[in-house]
């Protein structure tokens, strides 16, 4: 606040209601809001360790809510032709769109024999 801001919060970031009520809350709000993240961003994470898991969405379950897109936010999620689609080289498997999709239309890639 000793830099202007009109409000801060302090937040566990990992705890995803949390996260989403209050950027939902500060968004509305008018002036200089400040968000204190207590962890580090969990998509840095992932990349420092390397990728294990990945996601792709269903076609035939994908109702194009949006949800993933708007929710998470991610950069490897897509809208075309009315469904979701995500970018698997760009996806860092944090799961977030897995647990915000409402239809379970979005699963893990099951990987083949041989890494592929």
């Amino acid at each position: 606040k000793a830099m202007g801001a009109d409000n801060v919060a302090v937040v566990d970031p990992y705890n995803i209601d949390e996260m989403t009520n209050v950027v939902a809350e500060y968004l509305k709000k008018p002036g200089v809001n400040v968000i204190i993240a207590r962890h580090p961003c969990a998509l840095m994470k992932v990349r420092a360790k390397g990728v294990s898991r990945r996601y792709t969405v269903v076609p035939e379950k994908c109702i194009g809510c949006r949800a993933c897109v708007t929710v998470t936010g991610c950069p490897a999620i897509y809208v075309e032709g009315g469904k979701a689609k995500i970018m698997l080289e760009d996806c860092f498997g944090c799961g977030l769109c897995v647990k915000y999709c409402p239809q379970n239309a979005i699963v893990e890639v099951e990987e083949k024999e041989g890494g592929e």
